[in-house]
């Protein structure tokens, strides 16, 4: 039993120790292939034409503040949206400045939302790593027990529950390595919201 716990320590440490330093970007403790972009630039999406610097204050029309909260939500589908945004473009009043606000409002929250969902995978990450010192550390203790040599705060009758902690570690470091893979693409599906809607805003112009 200890030779299988043994592997599946090193790969445990493997995967939470090596992985932060081999992902892309500065963060050491950033877990995800892609590269961290902290921000989602408006040129990097936009289509249309320059946005005017009032634009910034599209919280001040309050239909245009609901339809920037409904166009932000991953709730809202993206067939929703086409409506909602439909429905800006086609109110009275200036429809370039509507739009315009439309669009910087939606970057905003869509930035918001990613930066909270970004900062929620370091500290996922951190978690891993300390689930790996923790397996690191047991494994250690189970080895020097087995040895017969001494370890503070550890008698041997307590080679089992520790063994048994190890197994229940490596399980859990483990299932959370694999939801990992799927929670890392979040960033970019947000990226890709934010490049669809702001096509659509375009289009409207």
């Amino acid at each position: 039993m200890i030779a299988c716990l043994r592997l599946a320590l090193a790969a445990a440490l493997a995967l939470g120790l090596a992985a932060p330093a081999a992902a892309a970007g500065t963060d050491p403790n950033w877990p995800c292939i892609q590269v961290r972009n902290p921000q989602i630039a408006a040129t990097a999406i936009w289509g249309g034409p320059d946005i005017p610097a009032t634009a910034k204050e599209w919280w001040s029309e309050q239909d245009v503040a609901d339809a920037v909260r409904a166009i932000a939500s991953r709730r809202t589908p993206v067939e929703e949206t086409e409506k909602i945004i439909a429905k800006v473009a086609e109110a009275p009043g200036d429809k370039a400045m509507r739009l315009s606000k439309l669009f910087v409002g939606m970057l905003e929250r869509v930035n918001a939302e990613r930066d909270r969902v970004m900062n929620g995978l370091v500290r996922y990450a951190r978690k891993q790593q300390a689930f790996a010192r923790r397996i690191e550390q047991l494994g250690d203790q189970i080895a020097l027990v087995k040895a017969g040599k001494p370890v503070e705060g550890v008698k041997p009758e307590d080679l089992p529950k520790l063994e048994e902690e190890l197994k229940w570690t490596i399980r859990i470091f483990d299932e959370r390595n694999q939801s990992l893979t799927y929670v890392c693409e979040s960033p970019g599906l947000l990226e890709q919201r934010a490049f669809e809607l702001a096509r659509i805003i375009a289009e409207k112009l």
